[in-house]
């Protein structure tokens, strides 16, 4: 029974919680280098810790109240009457402690009020006076001085000269975007100095404009550029203000001219933009004036009117430009010697390619003399040499400051769970952002639409590296984090005490025993020795499921109560079949994500039960995994299971039918005739917020005819994926082949991998999949496309991209197929021999057709 004093203080905990995060999300919101950053600054760490302990203590006191009210019978209630009120006891002292820590806290923030206020006002008079000016660069200061040594942008430059110098009607804007310290400014300042591009244009403008904008100054300084003059101060009234838009397009007016807005940052105020525009002639008789923005933000360059086939991704340096670059400024007296070159590597590699960070390194070994230990000291420090670096850290945190609160939360926690230039998939990335409670349900969007976005963002902001991107081309599967950046997230993390403890050193190598999170690599068995009291989260690759890691798990790892997010893959090696390690998963009872990849484990406990929280369920590739347990169907909250690619896995239990809330399923097998227990076609109806399936169809009577129809109850499925076992009969064929009585409006992604047959089902038609985008058909039988497919000429198809692969036997023609798909703008073909008439080259198999 619950005890109403504690209950109470639990309520009263909750309703101080709620307060606590909402002050971390406005520390969260203030720019560190403003004064009232640096000043709340002091207090996030604390406040943290606060909340981490707060969300602990009630996480766990519910799950309690939960088990017990559930389980208790009077008989085992009088048993373990003694220990429930010892852990009773333990839990009030615990609450206090905490009540305590928040008084205090509330306390030192009311006064911490009241001078800021008094500080913040006597501040702004300063702030005011000792502004510093726009750093406005006009285009002729650009012929003087010292250039940036310019490395691998041949091609670049010619991609973007071959845009920018072509008449057109109507002013063309160019994005450049790519993270701080590429080599942007360098790309742009090259471009006005080309020879060419010099010839093709009466007047070239360069202007910076980096964070606090001033469009009065900018236009000033864009006319002050005909007589050489730098204007660094405006002094004019509003009605004069107009005159000097009409000047700046007097000036422009029937002459081609090329702007270069460098460094934008600003996407909510869009009226800067309009203004600006106004003055600029933008139909002068097709002469092809131009501007190029160059930005962090992708969505700043689309803002300002970038169409997408005029945005430039600027990635960093390949290996072979970086070494050039690295040589060309750290050995420009051609001292560089042979014994030198694993210093080189070594340095080249940790700058990964960033121009600024090479530059900069290369920079502190020239000024060194000319002798192997004195450059060897910096390459062996580069870390510590890097921190000394006010302008590299500040260009970097610069991205980070300006992001959003939740996205800088979701930053700091790639970087502090995986290692360096480690390779992160958006799956990830986004269950352990929810597992941490960084993203949540939004309006109509769900946590992993929310998750999605989030992860996209990153990668548009320049934060995250995209590295994989998926098979139709449109957005990236897999990121990185920049070297630079994640040393400089590791900094501010521990400076927020963003899930870490304070520490001398954080190795991320392994678990330190003060961290809430940690990334374990191999299968020393000191690694779990190394696990902290407080873990949430704990990440594992490459591990071996040797008995010294049973051992482990039962004695160290399944002793983490406070564990929300559990992700262990393994390594294929000769093991025992007989793999238990499972079975105690239950005692991690605030477990929200559990992904287990290429274990050998062959059951799920019953036990799972007791995980009310999980939401994600992953178990990938666990090949001798014969069945999951009835009491799955207890997992109410779970909106991702995924049991595809194991092969033992026949069907799963009927209970499945009580997870409402899934919204992704991946590896559904329908059940067999002849089993009993087992989930069918039919209980797919149950779902009805699923967005993602993948089902797969191995025996013929696991489906009858029209079962497929129960896809048109799945309102909101937007991706399928049905896999089909070779050789499959003529029976299996015609249940798979039928007319849907209703459209699956929302479907937007398909993939058909060995689908039977001589022609395409039925369904595959505009009428059917009005909103199908993207079509992958793989491995499969087909030999023609079926008339449904070319359409009626009633209902036109929207596909953008279609892959084939595999197709031995299709016979098809390209010119047919393309006047039935008028949005086509990707075509991807691997083995099939039989296409005719393709609009791309074929080497080794492989083509790519991409819509001009």
């Amino acid at each position: 029974m619950k005890d109403p004093d504690f209950h109470c203080a639990l309520t009263a905990m909750k309703i101080d919680l709620a307060w606590l995060r909402s002050n971390l999300e406005a520390m969260n919101e203030v720019k560190s280098q403003d004064y009232k950053g640096v000043v709340m600054a002091r207090y996030e760490p604390i406040l943290r810790d606060i909340i981490y302990d707060a969300e602990d203590m009630i996480e766990e006191s519910e799950y309690k109240f939960d088990k017990q009210n559930s389980r208790l019978v009077l008989i085992v209630k009088y048993i373990s009457l003694l220990a429930l009120s010892r852990e009773s006891r333990e839990r009030k002292e615990r609450v206090k402690e905490i009540k305590r820590a928040i008084r205090r806290y509330r306390e030192e923030m009311n006064t911490l009020s009241l001078e800021l206020d008094r500080s913040l006002s006597s501040r702004q008079v300063v702030l005011e006076n000792d502004r510093d000016h726009r750093f406005i660069i006009p285009y002729a200061a650009l012929n003087h001085g010292d250039h940036d040594e310019v490395v691998g942008l041949e091609s670049d430059l010619e991609k973007i000269k071959q845009w920018i110098m072509k008449p057109n009607e109507q002013l063309k804007v160019v994005g450049v975007w790519g993270m701080g310290g590429v080599g942007k400014t360098t790309l742009a300042r090259t471009i006005c100095e080309d020879g060419s591009v010099k010839e093709w244009f009466d007047q070239i403008m360069f202007i910076t404009v980096s964070l606090e904008f001033d469009l009065k100054t900018v236009l000033v300084n864009m006319l002050a550029e005909k007589e050489g003059n730098r204007v660094t101060s405006l002094g004019r009234e509003d009605d004069e203000f107009e005159l000097v838009l009409e000047e700046l397009h007097k000036q422009l007016n029937e002459k081609r001219y090329l702007l270069v807005l460098d460094d934008v940052w600003q996407t909510n105020e869009r009226t800067w933009w309009k203004s600006l525009k106004s003055a600029l002639p933008r139909n002068n008789n097709n002469n092809g004036s131009c501007v190029i923005v160059t930005t962090r933000l992708k969505e700043v360059a689309r803002s300002m009117g970038a169409a997408e086939k005029h945005l430039h991704y600027h990635k960093t340096l390949s290996w072979n430009d970086s070494l050039s670059l690295f040589v060309k400024n750290a050995f420009p007296r051609e001292d560089y010697l042979l014994e030198d070159e694993d210093i080189t590597k070594k340095v080249v590699a940790k700058c990964g390619g960033l121009p600024l960070v090479i530059k900069a390194i290369a920079g502190d070994i020239l000024k060194k003399e000319p002798c192997s230990y004195r450059w060897r000291a910096i390459a062996e420090n580069i870390d510590e040499e890097l921190d000394k670096s006010e302008l590299l850290y500040y260009a970097l945190r610069k991205s980070f400051e300006e992001l959003p609160g939740y996205l800088k939360d979701c930053m700091l926690s790639l970087s502090i769970i995986f290692p360096e230039a480690y390779e992160i998939s958006v799956e990830d990335a986004v269950h352990l952002w929810i597992s941490q409670g960084l993203i949540h349900k939004t309006g109509a969007k769900t946590a992993l639409e929310k998750g999605e976005e989030c992860f996209d963002e990153l990668i548009d902001k320049c934060l995250l590296l995209g590295e994989r991107k998926d098979v139709f081309e449109t957005r990236y599967q897999t990121c990185r984090v920049h070297n630079m950046v994640h040393h400089m997230c590791i900094k501010i993390a521990k400076e927020k005490n963003f899930m870490v403890l304070k520490e001398e050193r954080m190795t991320l190598s392994s678990c330190s025993t003060h961290t809430r999170v940690g990334f374990i690599r191999g299968s020393k068995t000191d690694h779990f020795s190394k696990l902290g009291s407080k873990l949430r989260i704990l990440v594992g690759r490459e591990i071996s499921e040797s008995r010294e890691f049973i051992s482990n798990v039962k004695s160290k790892l399944l002793k983490q109560k406070w564990l929300r997010a559990l992700d262990l893959s393994f390594t294929v090696d000769e093991v025992s079949n007989n793999i238990d390690w499972l079975h105690g998963i239950g005692s991690l009872s605030l477990l929200n994500c559990l992904k287990i990849r290429n274990s050998r484990i062959q059951v799920v406990p019953k036990t799972i039960m007791n995980l009310k929280n999980l939401q994600t369920l992953c178990l990938y590739q666990c090949c001798s995994l014969k069945k999951l347990p009835p009491e799955i169907g207890c997992l109410n909250k779970l909106t991702v299971l995924d049991v595809s690619s194991c092969a033992s896995l026949r069907y799963l239990p009927m209970q499945i039918e009580r997870l409402s809330n899934l919204d992704v399923l991946f590896g559904f097998r329908p059940a067999q005739r002849k089993v009993k227990g087992g989930c069918g076609m039919a209980s797919l109806r149950k779902f009805e917020k699923l967005r993602k399936l993948w089902m797969q169809i191995d025996f013929e009577d696991q489906i009858d005819k029209n079962d497929l129809l129960v896809l048109c109850d799945l309102k909101k499925l937007e991706v399928l994926a049905i896999t089909v076992a070779k050789n499959s009969n003529s029976s299996l064929i015609n249940k798979l082949d039928c007319e849907l009585p209703s459209p699956l409006e929302q479907l937007h992604h398909l993939y058909l991998h060995r689908f039977p047959g001589v022609e395409n089902p039925q369904w595959l038609n505009p009428t059917s999949l009005p909103n199908l985008s993207f079509l992958h058909i793989d491995e499969s039988t087909i030999r023609k496309f079926s008339k449904g497919l070319y359409g009626n000429g009633e209902k036109a198809w929207r596909l953008e991209a279609i892959v084939l692969t595999s197709l031995n036997q299709l016979e098809e023609d390209w010119t047919k197929l393309k006047t039935a798909l008028p949005c086509l703008r990707l075509l991807k073909v691997y083995d099939c021999p039989k296409l005719k008439s393709l609009p791309c080259k074929i080497n080794n198999g492989l083509g790519c057709w991409m819509n001009p």
